[in-house]
């Protein structure tokens, strides 16, 4: 059975099949082992806030968690395909912390910035659950994250498997 189910916006069907939990493994920094990042994605990296103007209707609760009205975004939609590999590719990368979670930073192919925001918890000793909270376009790259400095993912990886919260350096911004 598929997470996300196929979803039909002004009688398409737009396939979410490339949006399917997965898991990869890195090394962290300073273990000798290797953990398990499980993947998962919310809904926003294919949808935005409903507009009645901008939307012909809000997504089925299928899509949607109880308190949410969202409505199909084509563009982060196809955006989003980019994602599994983007996410499989964050070994080395840096991060920063923002208001409701962590960022990485993709320079998109015409140079614009694409954010994936997301949340990174241990569920066991070398596994951790990578959760895809958002992602989108920046239109303002730096006015998303809050003023602190940025990490590498196996640094923030260790720690969160070590039972510590990763203490972001202060920004540069």
């Amino acid at each position: 059975m598929s997470y996300w189910k196929p979803l039909v916006v002004d009688g398409a069907t737009v396939d979410l099949g490339h949006l399917e939990p997965f898991e990869f493994h890195i090394l962290p920094k300073n273990l000798k082992t290797f953990a398990t990042i499980r993947v998962a994605f919310n809904n926003h990296c294919f949808s935005e806030e409903f507009n009645a103007k901008r939307h012909s209707a809000p997504l089925p609760a299928t899509h949607v968690s109880s308190h949410e009205t969202r409505g199909f975004d084509p563009v982060r939609y196809e955006l989003s395909k980019l994602l599994p590999a983007q996410v499989r590719d964050f070994d080395g990368k840096r991060i920063a912390q923002t208001r409701d979670g962590t960022l990485v930073r993709i320079t998109l192919a015409d140079g614009g910035q694409y954010g994936i925001f997301f949340t990174l918890k241990k569920i066991e000793s070398s596994v951790c659950e990578l959760f895809v909270m958002s992602a989108y376009r920046l239109e303002r790259p730096k006015a998303s994250v809050v003023a602190t400095g940025e990490m590498k993912f196996n640094v923030a990886v260790a720690l969160v498997l070590s039972g510590k919260k990763p203490k972001f350096p202060p920004g540069r911004f």
